[in-house]
């Protein structure tokens, strides 16, 4: 991790590549494409209790955990909350919207 000028926790160019290459769907890439995928990642922070994505947003992106933890859930009519996944730092989530092309099927919260 490094710190930009806010002083917020990044992750560096080689931890993002650590991340994608253990992960099944990319450890098959070569290291060029792996490179320029990694440019195209943009690391961000989120509070916790940030949404990420809400069911029904259009699927354009993936997203990897590298710290902390995201919890993918839906909501009832009557108000309740159903939590299907607890994502942890070295997982990615969202890849089924990004590659079928339709909405999210799910909320996805810091």
């Amino acid at each position: 991790m490094t710190d930009d000028k806010r002083g917020v926790s990044r992750p560096s160019a080689s931890g993002k590549l650590s991340v994608l290459r253990q992960h099944p769907i990319f450890q098959d890439l070569d290291s060029e494409a792996l490179d320029q995928l990694c440019r195209y990642a943009k690391p961000t922070s989120l509070k916790r209790g940030a949404t990420i994505f809400s069911k029904g947003d259009q699927g354009n992106s993936l997203y990897i955990v590298i710290s902390g933890t995201v919890k993918i859930s839906v909501s009832s009519p009557d108000g309740r909350n159903a939590i299907l996944n607890l994502i942890s730092a070295g997982e990615l989530f969202g890849e089924v919207a990004l590659l079928d092309g339709g909405e999210r099927t799910a909320d996805a919260t810091a």
